[in-house]
């Protein structure tokens, strides 16, 4: 960390991701109720943020559903930057288990990563019936560059 004149550290970021479960990659519109996000928490101050959040997605289409995460540093004035995102297929993502994803921000790559983990869990219905849910953690990424400049 660069110390500044006045003794303050560079503006280290302060990063969140929203991640998103669309029905297809040729759009899903945007009132369908199977569309599912969420929104991690924000880590402060980290270029290697652990979030170790999870969501349960139900009714999930393996081979039709794309998964895509957006990361974002939150400023306190303003809007938020937006740092890049990755996009990708339920299936490959319960296949490998883990992914480690390189953000992109206009087709080209940030040197940035996210982690996901998906695992399937049984849970109970209100029909009392058993069914089988995919868990989806963030875990980790890393963000290129120590100074908000360079993110």
């Amino acid at each position: 960390i660069v110390k500044r004149r006045l003794g303050k550290k560079d503006d280290m970021p302060d990063v969140y991701c929203v991640i998103r479960l669309n029905s297809s990659k040729e759009g899903c519109p945007k009132d369908n109720p199977n569309r599912s996000h969420w929104q991690t928490a924000t880590i402060k101050d980290d270029t290697m943020p652990n979030w170790n959040e999870s969501r349960d997605f139900a009714n999930i289409d393996p081979v039709r559903d794309i998964i895509r995460v957006d990361a974002y540093e939150e400023n306190r004035k303003g809007k938020d930057d937006y740092l890049g995102s990755a996009e990708f297929s339920v299936e490959l993502l319960l296949r490998k288990r883990v992914m480690e994803l390189e953000l992109h921000a206009k087709s080209s790559p940030t040197n940035s990563f996210v982690t996901l983990r998906c695992v399937e869990v049984e849970a109970a219905a209100d029909d009392g019936d058993h069914r089988l849910r995919q868990r989806i953690y963030a875990t980790a990424g890393r963000f290129a560059g120590q100074s908000h400049g360079q993110l």
